[in-house]
């Protein structure tokens, strides 16, 4: 049934499209006949002198020049460079064309390498002859052709950019580039009845480019150091965010998504079955977010056949990127339940305590610029690794409690590009990206941010598996930090921590910390911190980047004063220098490392030394780690009771007591090799003894898209344990399915099962959806795209909906394909990040469609399903063709003309030039009212009259309008008498003095007031009347004129009678 309805469905669209075809044909046809057999269609041009009344318009539209002054652009030196720089392939010396001199060729023209429009140009000796008018208004210079004067005037770049051009001569021209002037020959440039035509070589010289030709491809790109101002513009719309993702910026409008009552949550559900010893066990692990009262509600379960619950957290959250929560807190982060608290001093953030935390920190920005807290969850039995640009800094393996917390990350200067690795129990890896740049301060010159919690700490909100039982560890945690920028290179921070323990003294201690920013030249950072019981820490880092390397060195004391605040003799210091880069970075083989070295020398005489060096590289050649490890401790002077041991070598004993090092490191190696996926790792030590201290491997085969199969060994060399896994794995879109047999460090076999899956609920078509991959850490977008055929922008009841569409996330990098219910799932949405969501058009099936919205943007939050319709609607198309009668009132078919189509809000949303022979053609129209108008500046640069716009309609039903032409005609010339009440510099100064007599003059004069050019002085006239020369009147023009001018005079009105020539 199904393939049947595809068939009628199909056959139907190609009904139309025949249908279509044949309406257009029948339409060529008419307006070839009409072409060929008879005058064009006449159009009624504006009047401007012949019928006074159409002046007042005028006095409030003003000419494009003053229109276009308002215009600004980025301020760029003007090149002084002589010649152009012109390459091989444009090189006249050794240019050769295909086309002859004086042939018309369209070619698409690009800037830097961005595709623009379709220019007209003529071949010429050198290269071509290029339109000043058309180039101006296509690099967006505020520049315009007078081609009655043979000159142009303007400005580029910045105003103080004065362009002009000019004749010199009877033949050549002269150009001025704010005081640079350049001499055009009569060769390099031609005058038409459009444009003045000029050499491209010449513009190039003028504006500093060089030109790249492609005669087989019929384009051609301009390349310039500096940018145009379409060239900015374009840019802007796709400029790149800083630091935090580098993705592209978001364009479409955004759709809000606030939190709600409730939602149906998203689900990560891993189950699993073991059978070993004649038992058979059983556990679950749940991840679940949703919206719930208006927060973010993240939870996570896990039990057991012979313990349900043995794990569970809630977390409830709120988020906002404007700093609107908890009214005058204006915080942008609110969350309560187990969070994670404040570490206001030196020592390390503790985990998830039962709690509130509250923050003002922007959220695409760090709170701390030393050091990072990488959280999140992840099912039960994953193992987790943390990179940094690709060396190994850490690793969790076999989570139990379905959360990684990596904390106190110390952060580099520069980039730190940290990457997480997701090793699932059944073979799957994962990988999460989370990039940092610190060259600056958190806070600039008067802005402050805040961050406080306070928490029952070592206790969960459940009190279900705390980690801390000693109830000296736990009790009420509160802390809090506070930074503020009293310059942009200068911030200081302030912070307490305060902790009443179930059995102990309440700790207190307070943090003052400054923070200076040089610059390229690196980050300072001091602190001290002292507690209620006269213990004292003073911190001092500086990193910096050279011999590009990021380095950082700290000095780090601890004392103890007594109540005279006199220092105690137990002082401590640690010295501690660590570097990291990457070494040919350019090559196949890029190198990164880090090195670490500190020195700790306590009170007692003992001195700790650690040095650390860890490599790694990400290439064609695998994944490859290795860290290396060497602790020294050290004591100076003698033990005295070391003779008092009986039965004991005592030079020996003194010896091994002074003195003990340990070097240690390990390796790990991951490559694919075609569908064999390969990690291999090994531990060692060097002393105090050299011995393999364990290794092991892991083997995935793929032997299909949804099947493999995964092998993984690991042995402990010291104990001889071995283990043993071998599993099989199916990986479906909406699961995963494991089955393993298992050898146990203890020699036990097992077999088993897991299942992984996740679930969501879709409201727009009722049902629920399953996935593969974890889709409660992220966001996620349910996407519906149907015809609207009663073009409301909304689904109704009955409306086609279609299958097999791709849509997009584009800043999210995710894509989706519509089911027969027409929705496509978009899931694993980054928190925070704005992504526009479009529909692919070309993936659409049937003839003529189109969506009716280019895109919506969404910020995705973790838990929340953003629901979107997709309307699609049919397009139409507009045909017509553009006449150009002479001044022998003749038309003939125009080519090459410029027409824009505009919306009702008044934007272009189309652009398109008459073919050869005067036909132009829009397609993809969208339905809606528009206006069609031949363009401006055209009209204004040749001087000629015409219906300046048509108003046009389109349905839903995708029509094609045709027979919309135009007839462009050269101004009519005419000669009088104006009474004129001013002359002015500029139009604005002309309305404005119009706007002042206009009650006066309301009662003098019986035609409407105008505005025209003079062309003797430049300035624009206000005129009050016109009374056209006639030589056969005998002087009748100029006694109504003065007779006019009188009875302004008597109103106390200046005029004046002047004779002016000018076109209508």
């Amino acid at each position: 049934m199904a393939e049947a309805n595809k068939a009628i469905s199909l056959q139907a669209n190609l009904q139309e499209l025949l249908q279509r075809i044949s309406e257009k044909q029948q339409a060529i046809a008419a307006i070839t006949t009409e072409t060929t057999s008879a005058a064009p269609p006449e159009t009624t041009a504006e009047a401007v002198i012949a019928a006074p009344a159409t002046f007042a318009a005028s006095v409030f539209n003003p000419p494009a020049e003053i229109a276009a002054s308002s215009q600004s652009f980025d301020a760029l030196p003007v090149s002084a460079t002589a010649q152009p720089n012109v390459n091989a392939l444009t090189d006249a010396a050794i240019y050769s064309s295909r086309f002859p001199v004086g042939e018309e060729l369209i070619l698409a023209l690009s800037v830097n390498g961005v595709q623009l429009t379709d220019i007209l140009v003529y071949k010429s000796q050198q290269l071509f002859l290029l339109g000043l008018g058309d180039f101006f208004q296509i690099v967006e210079y505020p520049i315009y052709v007078d081609l009655t004067q043979k000159a142009a005037n303007g400005w580029f770049l910045n105003e103080r950019n004065v362009f002009s051009l000019k004749p010199s001569t009877a033949e050549q021209l002269e150009v001025n580039l704010q005081g640079k002037v350049f001499n055009v020959s009569a060769a390099n440039y031609q005058l038409r009845d459009d444009d003045i035509y000029m050499e491209i070589a010449e513009i190039a010289n003028w504006f500093d480019f060089s030109v790249e030709l492609d005669e087989a491809r019929l384009s051609v790109n301009i390349v310039s150091k500096s940018k145009f101002p379409v060239e900015a513009r374009a840019a802007r719309r796709t400029r790149m965010l800083d630091g935090y993702g580098g993705v592209s910026r978001s364009v479409m409008p955004e759709k809000e998504s606030p939190y709600t009552v409730f939602t149906a949550p998203l689900l990560d559900i891993q189950l699993a079955a073991k059978h070993a010893n004649d038992k058979t066990r059983s556990n679950y692990s749940v991840l679940a977010n949703q919206d719930l009262a208006y927060f973010n509600a993240e939870l996570f379960l896990a039990g057991a056949d012979q313990n349900l619950l043995q794990d569970a957290r809630l977390t409830l959250s709120k988020q906002s990127t404007n700093a609107n929560l908890l009214g005058p807190l204006r915080a942008t982060e609110f969350t309560l339940g187990d969070v994670t608290p404040v570490n206001a001093g030196f020592g390390r953030t503790q985990g998830l305590s039962r709690g509130i935390a509250v923050s003002n920190t922007p959220l695409s920005q760090l709170a701390d610029n030393r050091k990072v807290n990488l959280t999140g969850d992840v099912q039960v039995g994953w193992d987790v690794e943390l990179y940094r640009n690709g060396v190994l800094l850490d690793r969790s393996i076999s989570v139990a409690d379905g959360r990684y917390e990596f904390n106190d990350v110390e952060l580099s200067f520069g980039s730190n590009d940290f990457e997480l690795v997701f090793y699932g129990p059944q073979g799957q890896i994962e990988t999460k990206v989370e990039s940092y740049i610190v060259d600056s301060n958190v806070v600039a010159s008067g802005e402050s941010t805040y961050r406080v919690s306070v928490v029952n700490a070592g206790k969960s909100l459940f009190a279900i598996n705390d980690y801390y039982k000693d109830p000296a560890n736990t009790g009420i945690l509160a802390g809090a930090i506070f930074d503020y920028g009293i310059t942009d290179w200068l911030a200081y921070s302030a912070g307490t921590s305060w902790f009443m323990p179930e059995q102990g003294e309440i700790q207190q201690y307070y943090t003052l910390g400054a923070n200076l920013s040089l610059g390229k030249y690196g980050l300072l950072n001091s602190a001290i911190s002292v507690d209620r019981n006269n213990r004292q820490t003073t911190n001092h880092n500086f990193r910096t980047r050279f011999w590009d390397s990021s380095w950082s060195f700290s000095y780090r004391q601890d004392q103890l004063f007594n109540t005279e605040r006199s220092v105690l003799d137990n002082r401590n210091d640690t010295l501690s220098v660590t570097m990291n880069g990457r070494l040919a970075e350019n090559s196949t083989l890029p190198l990164s490392y880090q090195n670490s070295w500190y020195r700790t020398n306590y009170h007692n005489g003992i001195t700790m030394d650690n040095f650390a060096n860890a490599i790694g590289f990400n290439s064609r050649y695998g994944s490859f780690s290795h860290n290396l490890n060497w602790n020294k401790s050290s004591q100076l002077g003698q033990l005295p009771d070391t003779t008092q041991l009986p039965g004991t070598d005592n030079e020996l004993l003194q010896a091994s007591l002074l003195t003990s090092t340990e070097l240690s490191g390990g390796f790990q190696y991951r490559k694919s090799f075609g569908k064999l996926f390969t990690r291999f790792y090994s531990n060692y030590a060097i002393k105090p003894e050299a011995e393999l201290l364990s290794y092991g491997g892991a083997f995935t085969y793929r032997w299909a898209s949804s099947l493999n199969s995964d092998v993984r060994m690991s042995y402990l060399v010291p104990t001889d344990q071995f283990m043993f896994n071998l599993g099989l794995n199916w990986q479906h879109d909406d699961f995963l399915l494991n089955t393993n047999v298992d050898y146990d460090f203890n020699g036990d076999w097992s077999v088993g099962m897991a299942l992984r899956f996740s679930l969501g609920y879709a409201s727009m078509q009722n049902t629920v959806f399953t996935s593969g991959r974890m889709i409660s850490r992220s966001g996620a977008a349910a996407v519906r795209v149907f015809e609207d055929l009663n073009m409301n922008g909304v689904f109704d009841e009955g409306e086609p909906l279609f299958d097999n569409v791709e849509v997009k996330a584009v800043q999210g990098y995710k894509r989706g394909i519509t089911n027969s219910d027409g929705v496509a799932i978009l899931s694993a949405l980054a928190n925070n990040v704005k992504t526009d969501i479009i529909v692919d058009a070309e993936s659409i099936d049937g003839p003529f469609m189109i969506t009716a919205i280019p895109g919506v943007a969404i910020t995705a939050r973790k838990g929340y399903l953003e629901q979107l319709d997709f309307p699609i609607v049919k397009a139409g198309e507009l045909e017509g063709v553009i006449y150009l009668k002479n001044d022998a009132g003749e038309a003939a078919p125009a080519p090459y003309i410029l027409l824009n189509l505009i919306n009702e809000t008044n934007e272009v949303v189309g652009s398109t030039r008459s073919e050869f022979d005067g036909m132009y053609l829009f397609n993809n129209i969208k339905p809606g009212r528009y206006n069609l108008k031949v363009d401006d500046a055209y009209i204004d640069r040749r001087e000629l009259k015409t219906v300046r716009e048509k108003q046009l309609r389109f349905s839903s039903d995708g029509d094609l309008i045709v027979g919309v032409d135009f007839v462009l005609a050269p101004l009519d010339n005419a000669e009088g008498y104006v009474v004129s009440v001013g002359q002015f510099k500029s139009a604005r100064m002309l309305k404005l003095y119009y706007h002042i007599l206009r009650r006066k003059l309301a009662v003098l004069y019986g035609q409407k007031p105008f505005y025209i050019k003079s062309r003797q002085t430049g300035q624009f006239v206000l005129g009050v009347a016109y009374f056209e020369d006639d030589p056969n009147a005998e002087g009748m023009a100029l006694q109504q004129a003065q007779r006019s001018c009188d009875n302004f005079l008597q109103a106390d009105i200046k005029c004046t009678v002047e004779y002016h020539g000018f076109k209508y």
